[in-house]
């Protein structure tokens, strides 16, 4: 019967979508990274939404959404249903799709950012709407339930993929590298010289975080490791090293960013420079405005010009030997920790999982 393969459709899509929104629901109060291609922008889109909606949970309503429709069409499956009196479904459906399309096209306008989960949800949620209206307008005659094994089987092959898809998707962290065997004995061995420190040299933790200039998250650490540092009573020291991904939406500054904040680095003002680099929008933040901060610095626009992206400058070699080591240790994402006990060796720890690890090793209360 027609009207019953369009609900098992609807079951179906419930389910997709309750992956989609769940990752992003998971992610939101998590803080973990989700895979989202090169454009980076389900990042851009959460910070956005932390930012200047209170934290609003977006995601949750979604989520919430899927999971209703779920259960009305799984409930439509086992105890039968007339399609004329399918309206709630209808008006659910019609309403997330309007929502959908409108958050897409604000993320892709307003925030300059596309959100591959968030159009992924539109067109669950738009293809959703066009089956409960065909649904809502096709057979009237009642539709018998079935409980046998074949629903409930259905049902639960869809929650499962849900699920795991979900996994999948939010999996941030722990686990090694594709690199990890390059990682040296002793987390020491991974500060280089005249690193970009806070915290003494007396440490029993060390915690060396690889990060973009022009990744939110990395903003965001950057700023709560002054006071994990000071709050550790002398036990932790945190070394920053750089790995640009200029190839991310956003992040088209970054290497000169990094290459400026090591040329600061030579009169000591790499985190001069960082700190007022991080009080400029970095969704619009131009070339001009980190040279601003450079003649602030004392430099003269003709030093800095004659220096950056030049392959034999001592202040290049520096950032982009982070970047090369970086590439080798096999990082994809940032930021990325390795934490350890001075002289053992460190493991891998990413923005979600880092300060669980630093709690374990006493470093952090």
């Amino acid at each position: 019967m027609k009207a019953a393969l369009l609900n098992k459709l609807l079951l179906a899509l419930s389910f997709v979508g309750i992956f989609i929104a769940g990752s992003l629901s998971y992610s939101h109060h998590s803080g973990s990274a989700l895979e989202c291609g090169k454009s980076s922008g389900c990042q851009e889109v959460a910070l956005y939404v932390a930012k200047s909606w209170g934290n609003f949970p977006v995601a949750d309503l979604g989520l919430a959404a899927y999971v209703v429709l779920a259960v009305l069409a799984l409930f439509r499956m086992l105890k039968g249903f007339e399609p004329k009196k399918q309206m709630p479904t209808v008006a659910l459906t019609v309403v997330g799709a309007l929502a959908s399309v409108g958050l897409t096209v604000f993320a892709f306008t307003a925030i300059k950012a596309t959100c591959l989960y968030c159009v992924g949800s539109m067109i669950v949620m738009i293809l959703m709407a066009v089956t409960a209206l065909m649904l809502w307008t096709g057979d009237a005659e009642p539709v018998p339930g079935k409980s046998g094994f074949g629903s409930w089987g259905l049902a639960g092959a869809c929650g499962v993929a849900a699920l795991v898809g979900i996994a999948f998707a939010t999996n941030d962290g722990g686990g090694p590298p594709s690199g990890l065997s390059n990682v040296p004995d002793k987390v020491e061995l991974m500060i280089p010289e005249k690193a970009h420190v806070i915290g003494e040299s007396t440490s029993e933790v060390v915690a060396i975080e690889f990060y973009d200039l022009f990744c939110g998250h990395c903003r965001e650490t950057y700023q709560e490791a002054k006071s994990k540092v000071r709050d550790s009573g002398g036990k932790l020291q945190i070394v920053f090293r750089h790995f640009p991904i200029p190839q991310l939406q956003g992040h088209e500054h970054t290497e000169l960013a990094m290459n400026l904040a090591e040329i600061a680095a030579e009169k000591g003002k790499y985190f001069t420079f960082v700190d007022a680099l991080f009080q400029l929008d970095r969704a619009t933040t131009t070339p001009s405005q980190m040279m601003g901060i450079m003649k602030s610095l004392g430099f003269t626009e003709k030093e800095v010009v004659d220096r950056v992206g030049k392959e034999t400058d001592s202040a290049f070699m520096k950032f982009y030997a982070d970047k090369t080591y970086a590439d080798k240790l096999g990082l994809d994402t940032t930021p990325t920790f390795f934490i350890g006990r001075r002289g053992e060796k460190p493991g891998m720890f990413k923005r979600s999982t880092h300060e669980a690890e630093l709690r374990r090793l006493g470093a952090i209360q």
